[in-house]
């Protein structure tokens, strides 16, 4: 999931906690900055994710609590469909540092002040039986406690310890 979620039916494991990048075609005049902020984003023609996507919703929530107004230039679906209209100019595209990758057509900077974070959490339905739950722990192998580490070019590296919230 791409959100927090907090249900006690759910196991819930956190993977990924990334900041927002800002991307440009390498010809873009931001190429080569190294970081924006939000108001360089303001009626700036944007290359939205469809309606729905986490990334648009953390975007517009982003920009409306700064009283930043939203460009769309041009609504797409995927973020493989975001990058290919970013390099043709479009306008300017929006993901999380860990969907970045690596594509030399593009050019990503931070949004330095943009406090949403974008989050991916495996979540399990506990059961009754809890037969799922310890089959999925028997194979990844989860001690009582593990750190999971994430890098990215853009942030600090982020550990977490992860409890396991399902005892026998």
């Amino acid at each position: 999931m791409g959100r927090d979620v907090d249900d006690e039916r759910l196991l819930s494991i956190p993977l990924r906690d990334d900041p927002m990048l800002a991307f440009v075609a390498r010809n873009h005049p931001w190429a080569g900055r190294e970081f924006i902020e939000l108001a360089d984003l303001d009626d700036t023609p944007l290359v939205l994710r469809e309606t729905g996507s986490v990334t648009r919703q953390t975007l517009e929530r982003e920009m409306h609590q700064a009283g930043l107004r939203i460009r769309p230039a041009i609504q797409v679906e995927g973020r493989e469909a975001a990058r290919e209209a970013v390099v043709v100019g479009i306008g300017v595209g929006v993901v999380s540092a860990s969907e970045f990758g690596a594509d030399s057509r593009v050019y990503a900077m931070p949004i330095r002040d943009c406090t949403q974070r974008m989050k991916e959490t495996l979540v399990i339905q506990m059961s009754m039986d809890d037969s799922f739950v310890d089959r999925f722990e028997k194979a990844f192998i989860l001690p009582p406690s593990f750190p999971y580490t994430c890098h990215s070019p853009f942030s600090e590296v982020y550990t977490q310890d992860i409890p396991r919230s399902h005892q026998k």
